[in-house]
């Protein structure tokens, strides 16, 4: 064949009608190269299409030397340009119903008359059967590669129809079509033999199957395909023709010396060889055919070609197995299994059943049988067990959330990392024509299900809650394997990721963990594969998710995955940049153009308070779109830029005097908030010395306003506030900055404030509205009153990560310490890691804290109560269980520290001033009943804490007890009193041994010196001479035991 032009992405892949898939390679004979290498395309191997021979081609009217004179003179005479018009010979002939081999002799006889004239006519009639109006000239069939030609031609089609001669329907289109499937004109035609045709032919043929326009590229693979079907029964025929020459041969060779005709010999010589000769130069336009139609369109984005080639190849690999029943032309068809089109799988399973009922063929398919068939059962396996898991998922009461379902599966099957299965059953394409379609819900499930696997892979661990059998130790072997899982995720989706993108864009629920997977992939496959068209196209669906979408979980996440992609390397960082800008110019403009786009700060003021005063449900809506897309972009990307702040800053400031929309209150100060932390950012970075004055400012009016706010605002809006106001304490406070003495800017809050928050989380978080109690109500509790609880929780947290910090004071916490077995719950998490940190921070505020909060919540029961004593320790119970959990926080091996025990008397100490206080100068005793709570850290106290004569806790209550409490302390109402001296005088055994050692320390003292105030830890350190004493005791008896046994053994022996 003539040489084909190279095809490159610029050319074949410009029309829109072309395969989308193609787009990422410049030939589609390269496609899958690496999924299926046959045993004759491996290395060192020449593959058996890639060595055909092709035939030489004859220019049409140019001089050859080998041509006859009389020849050269009849070309030279022939006009260079010659038409045809519509209603020429062959065309119209065919379309009137004249028999085929009627039209090929006429034309025959045409040809040998004039060789030129001929080839333009048969060209024209190609033409003419893909519906072109255009004119083949001479100087068409000059050119040697028809680039040029085609282009012209081209122009000629008619804009108004899409149809062709092949595809249209009436008796006279299906005879044309019908009278190509006619194999025995070709045979007894000499006209085959002639280069200058079948090359010329060929080669427009090749050249209209890589052509843009679908009815080149159908039609001439039509054609092509039933000429490779033509040219195989003329091979057939020819080859019958041989073996009876060859056996002719050798029935004359056999014969006797007298008898053997020499004349004969070389005559049925002469014919093998030429028969030889003839059936190579068929195989050959066979083969070029092969490469160079049905290569380039098995693949087609139409799938009436790809039909069609799968449907003449099969023909082919039946009637001429010897040629194409190998594993290079096999591998076509086993590509086709997995089309998304029913129609060609099944195309391309019939052609198989009639493979595989030929017996002969058995054993040359056994590779293809390997390779594709146990894949397509292994796969249909895959997808039965997935849908399996799928309707688990959704029928089962288990957990909502898909990571736990994920972590219980993962290394029990490898199901969950087969991201091809996945994706191929979200975009259908695993689909058989009996089968249903994923529903919505499926859908849904499936991709929770598959984003899921992916974050698991690439963090190489599983959910919270989920502790992996190796802390903090993760072997080579693990960081390989995670390492492999998450190249193949990038690999894979970096070409499915926008398919899925554009599929699911307008559901909201779906493209929200779907434009999440760039954030768990390694972003260096675009520019390491050069992936540009992928990230284009990725980058334009984000675009287009920001575009469309106005929930702020979706913004949100499209923001953070812009965020990702933007920290790569310097090209994928450029195309990010570039879209980003993109994204935010647009956003910006629009937002502007609702406040008349003003630049000067009064023009703004006076533009929102204008559209504000006046808003209605239509501006509403585009003023809240437009400000939580630029509150996500805020938070992963400094716009500064862009000029927005003083709009934010309007709208708060109205705000704070009239009365406006909740939510577009909250997305403004968020904005203010956001802006002044990119500013401390960047102070920080540039050493902080130039604006230092103005950034505080700014911040303390922040500070004032979210106060303001938190106070007299709507409950969204006062929500809001506290979070922004934590938030920003979390910046700037002192006690977070003072160990960085570079950082100008600190803020210490002030106790008004910090009083305000307190009152704010105890009335918003633990309200009337006690125990949501998540557990026991299960599937049953509403989508809003999980949010609720969620927001409540990040509320309390926001709050005790103040306290965790020391920004605010710790005795603030003890009325959400006195919450800790109430709502345990609901907080006991985050109360009891807050009691933790605080407890190894400063054990002494904490015991203060503990024992404020006690004394709180048993203020609110003597409220709740206003009867005597007696009926209030019945209302205590629930306290005396809290008083015991705080005490069982002390922990066994702290009580032999000497701070803890410390703390522990302080505890009892403070306690007791408590319980003996007569408030509102009372006759009665009505904090007595807290002795009953504050007995349960007696059992945390050693007896000689309890007992020592110095700084013992029973020594401090006898000492500070009314008298008369001392004379009725049996009656009933003292009761609580009663009860705590027992559980001081719980163990007595070691009063005589307290009193020796300390009677021994003054016998010492008053030999040394005269006798001194003892300090205030002084008597911790006779707990070592009462342990010594023990100990001495301990060991004595344990020597005469082991004595008293060895007597015994002697003895007995």
């Amino acid at each position: 064949t003539p040489k084909r032009r190279k095809v490159t992405k610029a050319n074949f892949f410009a029309d829109e009608d072309v395969d989308e898939k193609d787009k990422e390679t410049a030939s589609e004979d390269e496609i899958h190269d690496e999924e299926y290498t046959p045993v004759s395309q491996k290395k060192g191997r020449p593959s058996r299409t890639g060595s055909v021979t092709i035939p030489r081609k004859r220019s049409i009217g140019k001089t050859d030397s080998s041509t006859p004179a009389t020849k050269r003179k009849r070309r030279s005479s022939i006009k260079k340009v010659q038409t045809v018009e519509q209603d020429s010979t062959i065309f119209a002939a065919v379309l009137s119903g004249q028999a085929m081999q009627m039209t090929i002799d006429d034309w025959i006889t045409h040809y040998n008359q004039n060789k030129v004239k001929g080839m333009i006519e048969l060209i024209q009639f190609v033409v003419h059967c893909c519906g072109c109006k255009g004119i083949v000239t001479q100087e068409m069939l000059n050119e040697s590669e028809n680039i040029k030609s085609i282009q012209e031609l081209t122009l000629k089609f008619d804009e108004d129809t899409h149809e062709y001669p092949i595809i249209m329907a009436g008796p006279k289109y299906k005879k044309l079509k019908a009278s190509f499937s006619i194999h025995d004109h070709y045979n007894n035609n000499d006209i085959i033999y002639d280069d200058d045709v079948m090359v010329v032919v060929e080669s427009w043929l090749i050249s209209l199957a890589d052509s843009q326009v679908r009815a080149f590229r159908h039609t001439s693979t039509f054609l092509g395909m039933h000429l490779g079907n033509g040219l195989i029964t003329v091979i057939t025929t020819v080859k019958r023709e041989l073996e009876v020459s060859q056996h002719q041969l050798q029935n004359e060779k056999r014969k006797s010396s007298s008898k053997k005709g020499r004349d004969k010999i070389d005559t049925l010589t002469t014919k093998c060889d030429r028969l030889k000769e003839n059936v190579s130069y068929l195989e050959n336009l066979l083969k070029n055919i092969f490469t160079g139609v049905f290569v380039h369109r098995y693949r087609d984005i139409n799938p009436q070609i790809r039909t069609l080639c799968i449907e003449q190849l099969g023909n082919w690999i039946r009637y001429y197995s010897s040629l194409f029943l190998n594993d290079n032309c096999m591998k076509y068809i086993g590509w086709t299994l997995n089309d998304k089109v029913s129609q060609v799988r099944i195309i391309a399973v019939k052609v198989l059943q009639e493979l595989y009922s030929v017996a002969s063929f058995s054993s040359q398919l056994t590779i293809f049988t390997k390779r594709f068939c146990v894949n397509v059962t292994k796969k249909k396996a895959k997808i039965r067990m997935m849908k399996d898991l799928i309707r688990f998922f959704i029928d089962t009461e288990v957990h909502e959330l898909a990571d736990y379902l994920v972590d219980s599966l993962w290394n029990s099957t490898e199901l969950l990392k087969d991201w091809e299965i996945m994706t191929g059953m979200l975009l259908g394409q695993h689909l058989k024509e009996d089968e249903e379609p994923l529903d919505d819900e499926e859908e849904f499930r499936l991709i929770k299900i598959m984003c899921c696997a992916i974050r698991q892979a690439s963090v190489g661990h599983g959910p919270p809650g989920r502790q992996m059998a190796k802390k903090g130790f993760t072997s080579s072997k693990e960081k390989k394997a995670q390492r492999s899982l998450k190249d193949t995720i990038s690999t894979h989706f970096s070409i499915i990721l926008p398919k899925l993108l554009a599929k699911f864009s307008a559901e909201r629920e779906k493209i929200g963990f779907l434009v999440e997977i760039p954030q768990y992939m390694d972003l260096d496959i675009y520019s390491e594969m050069e992936l540009q068209n992928p990230l284009e196209a990725l980058l334009k669906q984000v675009e287009g998710i920001l575009e469309k979408h106005a929930d702020m979980e979706v913004l949100d996440i499209c923001a953070k995955t812009l965020r990702c992609l933007l920290g790569e390397e310097s090209n994928v960082k450029t195309a990010v940049e570039v879209t980003r800008h993109k994204i935010m110019d647009k956003i910006t403009n629009e937002f502007k153009e609702i406040f008349g786009n003003s630049l000067e700060k009064e023009a703004i003021t006076i533009g929102v308070e204008k559209v504000l005063s006046n808003c209605d449900g239509d501006t509403e809506i585009n003023l809240l779109t437009y400000l939580k897309k630029i509150v996500v972009m805020y938070k992963e990307f400094n716009i500064k830029a862009w000029e927005c702040i003083p709009y934010f800053e309007a709208i708060v400031e109205y705000g704070l005097k009239r009365s406006i929309n909740d939510k577009i209150m909250c997305l403004a100060i968020s904005g203010v908030q956001l802006n002044l932390a990119w500013e401390f950012s960047d102070e920080e970075a540039e050493g902080g010395q130039l604006k230092v004055g103005a950034l505080s400012e700014n911040f303390n009016r922040l500070i004032r306003i979210c106060d303001e706010l938190m106070q007299f605002s709507n409950p969204n809006v006062q929500k809001k506030a506290f979070c922004i106001l934590c938030d920003t304490l979390m910046m700037v406070s002192k006690p977070l900055i003072e160990s960085d003495p570079s950082t100008l800017l600190s803020y210490e809050t002030d106790r008004s404030v910090q009083i305000r928050c307190r009152d704010f989380i105890m009335s918003c978080v633990f309200d009337a509205d006690e125990n949501f109690d998540l557990e026991s109500r299960k599937d049953d509790v509403p989508d809003s009153d999980y949010e609720i609880f969620c927001e409540k929780r990040n509320l309390l947290a926001a709050f005790c990560k103040l306290i965790v910090y020391k920004i605010f004071d710790t005795e603030l916490a003890a009325p959400v310490f006195a919450n800790y077995l109430k709502r345990f719950k609901d907080f006991g998490d985050i109360i009891k890691y807050v009691m933790t940190k605080v407890r190894q921070s400063n054990l002494s505020s904490y015991t203060t804290t503990i024992l404020l909060g006690l004394q709180q919540a048993f203020e609110n029961v003597r409220h709740e109560n206003s009867a005597s004593p007696t009926s209030v320790i019945k209302d205590v119970e629930p306290l005396k269980e809290l008083a015991r959990r705080f005490s069982l926080m002390f922990g066994v091996e702290s009580l032999k520290s000497q701070s803890t025990r410390q703390n522990l008397i302080n505890l009892h100490r403070d306690g007791i001033k408590y319980a003996l206080e007569k408030p509102d100068e009372s006759a009665t005793y009505q904090h007595l009943p807290f002795l009953v709570i504050l007995n349960e850290f007696s059992c945390r106290l050693l007896d000689v804490d309890k007992c020592s004569k110095t700084a013992g806790v029973l020594p401090f209550l006898e000492e500070l007890l009314p008298s008369e409490l001392k004379l009725n302390m049996k009656n009933e109402e003292f009761y609580p009193l009663r009860i705590y001296f027992e559980g001081l005088k719980g163990e007595k055994t070691n009063v005589e041994e307290i009193a020796d050692i300390e009677n021994a320390n003054k016998d010492d003292m008053a030999d040394d010196g005269p006798e001194e105030e003892p300090q205030a830890d002084e008597w911790l350190s006779k707990e070592k001479a009462v342990k010594q004493r023990k100990g001495q005791r301990k060991s004595k008896g344990r020597r005469s035991v082991r004595s008293s046994r060895r007597a015994a053994a002697t003895k007995a022996n």
